[in-house]
């Protein structure tokens, strides 16, 4: 091989390496003005889609989610009214003139305090109305039985202000309670009171009621008492 050869051979050679640098210099040049101007190559946006059938139950996700909820304009609650205490609760009448003068009495008497005895007056005010009887008829018993002690105990089994005895009675105490139901001053009062009126009516008298609801039929000493110290309650309510 001649030098003349040879040297256009490596003249040719470099024509070819110069060219293909060329053409990869403007491939890298029309790629970057692309990018500049917003278009994306063919192959820039080769990416790992979901497969159809996730895509499919994704979308109807959507529009089920879409379709039951609702919107927040939709949802109203209802505004509740207050309910004032007096409504749940109301207050106890105010005590008559008559039971006034007889609290006084008993607290002298009894030994006990305005504020231990009103409760059970006004107890005693609102259960004889129930029962048509004369609330000092109560009062001057329950200061017989038990000196208006809500605790007192008797041997023979009574129980409270007006000393029941829970075993014959056990039908008439409220809300399932049970004998100690009986040391709640209102309860016991209220089951004392119709123990009394239906003793009364049985009986056909007060004083026959009286020796009835205590038990005793000899010489009405129990009723005795019972009135006695309602006339000297009665003194004292003038």
């Amino acid at each position: 091989m001649s030098a003349t050869t040879h040297a256009t051979r490596k003249r040719i050679h470099e024509k070819g390496q110069l060219l293909a640098q060329i053409r990869n210099g403007w491939l890298t040049l029309c790629v970057l003005l692309c990018l500049c101007i917003g278009i994306t190559p063919a192959h820039a946006n080769d990416t790992v889609s979901p497969e159809p059938e996730y895509q499919a139950q994704a979308v109807a996700n959507n529009e089920t989610r879409e379709t039951h909820e609702p919107a927040l304009e939709e949802v109203s609650v209802p505004s509740v009214p207050a309910v004032p205490a007096s409504a749940a609760t109301p207050p106890a009448a105010p005590l008559s003139p008559r039971l006034q003068g007889a609290l006084d009495y008993v607290k002298s008497r009894y030994k006990v305090s305005r504020e231990a005895v009103h409760p059970l007056f006004e107890a005693v005010q609102r259960i004889s109305i129930e029962h048509g009887i004369d609330p000092l008829l109560i009062l001057a018993l329950i200061g017989i039985e038990s000196g208006f002690n809500p605790e007192a105990k008797s041997r023979t089994g009574g129980y409270g202000l007006m000393q029941i005895i829970p075993r014959y009675h056990m039908s008439k105490i409220p809300d399932g309670r049970g004998a100690n139901g009986l040391m709640d001053p209102a309860i016991n009062i209220k089951v004392g009171t119709q123990i009394l009126d239906e003793a009364i009516r049985r009986a056909g008298s007060m004083v026959a009621g009286l020796q009835s609801y205590n038990g005793s039929k000899k010489k009405q000493k129990f009723a005795a008492r019972v009135l006695a110290e309602k006339a000297r309650m009665e003194k004292a309510a003038q």
